[in-house]
């Protein structure tokens, strides 16, 4: 019927549909160090290795962009996009007035790197909390369904777990450290250790 070209070439979260509209959320480029076989089957392209040209800060400049698009399911028209940066997009949900959108910063090599070999090792990590934190904050935003615009955002501490959910009291949010009962004006109702 209609065919809609992803912004970005990777998908991390499920296309949500809402009155009528899609949206679709899609990243800039996948970090070798993040693919799964969930995101291997749903990527539109294949994960870019180091590039041995580039030094490890210049990949660390590098930021991540997201795109959420809306479109029409009759027609597929775009009804907006909005471009996130230095954040990976990974859970979607929508209700009459809002897009929220769950994601991360994207993991970058020294982390990455530094967390396996402490895994290797059976070390306690608590000693690197501090560093991980400034990596890992969870973000949830919440953009205006009429027109894209960001209404607001929150960050939660510590890596993403799951996506949010909408219940009748709000919208549950979770990272490996907290969940949290968020209302939709982006207020923190209540926040409880996982």
């Amino acid at each position: 019927v209609w065919e809609l070209t992803a912004p970005q070439p990777v998908i991390y979260a499920e296309p949500v549909v809402r009155d009528g509209t899609l949206y679709l959320a899609s990243s800039s480029r996948q970090s070798y160090y993040e693919m799964s076989p969930l995101q291997r089957v749903l990527s539109t392209a294949p994960p870019e290795p180091r590039d041995p040209a580039k030094t490890r800060e210049e990949e660390e400049k590098e930021e991540t962009i997201s795109a959420i698009v809306a479109a029409d399911m009759t027609s597929g028209a775009v009804r907006w996009q909005a471009e996130l940066e230095d954040i990976r997009v990974v859970g979607l949900l929508a209700d009459k007035d809002r897009v929220y959108a769950a994601g991360y910063r994207p993991e970058r090599y020294e982390s990455f790197s530094a967390t396996r070999e402490q895994e290797k090792r059976g070390e306690d990590r608590a000693e690197d909390a501090e560093k991980e934190e400034s990596l890992g904050k969870t973000q949830l935003l919440a953009l205006n369904a009429e027109t894209g615009a960001l209404d607001w955002k929150l960050e939660g501490t510590s890596s993403f777990v799951v996506s949010p959910v909408m219940s009748d009291e709000g919208l549950v949010f979770a990272t490996r450290e907290n969940i949290y009962l968020v209302s939709p004006d982006g207020k923190i109702q209540w926040t409880h250790s996982s």
